[in-house]
């Protein structure tokens, strides 16, 4: 019979040549299947042999389609040095006070300013340090620069009063800053260990604000008073 036609494997016919075919067209047969391995495998032209296995070469079966997708994409991507992203890109957060060459995100930024908030202190001498005190409705003042959100207020003396307790009016604008006044006890050099505190009712003084001190009661003998007003901007 005549030899059949092919070009690739899966054109070839299991059932040919038949056994009885002309002896003479066998190597032509032969020479048909050598053609079609060729053509179907054409990358297989060196010497070097193929050593996967039969799992590994079945493996292959549809693997190509399904990375075909991601090699579609690998074009989009941004390259390794110096990238350029678009949309929205995301990270974990790292641990406040991370100090490394990781990448910041916007939550870990604004954690890092709202724990650095800039602190601020108004320290105000009422008076010398050598005479006593004496009631004065403005023992100081200042101009704020910038707002202020309170955090403490404190005063303090160089010498004590021998007899009742140094009293402090604080005024923003005219407007009391505490719910009463700011007390030294007497035999006491610091208001932190008055017998009572009196409460802010302003938690923020205003830029430009003129904040005045006033001595109430100025005790007896009390010395060298320093009046301290503590925040953040």
């Amino acid at each position: 019979m005549t030899v059949e036609t092919a070009t690739f494997i899966s054109q070839l016919d299991q059932s040919k040549p038949p056994g009885s075919d002309f002896k003479a067209e066998g190597d032509d047969h032969l020479r048909l299947v050598k053609t079609t391995l060729k053509n179907s495998f054409p990358n297989f032209g060196t010497v070097v042999a193929c050593n996967a296995t039969a799992t590994e070469m079945n493996f292959l079966v549809g693997v190509t389609e399904l990375i075909q997708p991601v090699l579609t994409q690998v074009p989009l991507k941004s390259p390794i040095d110096s990238p350029t992203f678009t949309g929205i890109a995301r990270a974990d957060t790292a641990p406040p006070g991370t100090n490394t060459t990781q990448l910041a995100t916007t939550e870990f930024v604004q954690v890092a300013i709202a724990d650095s908030d800039v602190g601020l202190k108004y320290q105000l001498s009422c008076s010398d340090l050598t005479s006593d005190l004496v009631a004065n409705p403005q023992a100081a003042y200042f101009r704020a620069q910038s707002p202020i959100a309170v955090t403490e207020v404190r005063a303090s003396l160089l010498t004590a009063s021998s007899s009742g307790a140094v009293t402090v009016r604080i005024t923003v604008n005219g407007a009391n800053l505490f719910t009463g006044l700011l007390q030294i006890d007497q035999g006491e050099k610091t208001s932190l260990t008055a017998a009572s505190t009196p409460s802010l009712l302003l938690t923020t003084i205003p830029d430009d604000a003129e904040v005045v001190i006033e001595i109430v009661s100025p005790g007896v003998g009390a010395k060298g008073l320093i009046v301290s007003i503590k925040g953040s901007v």
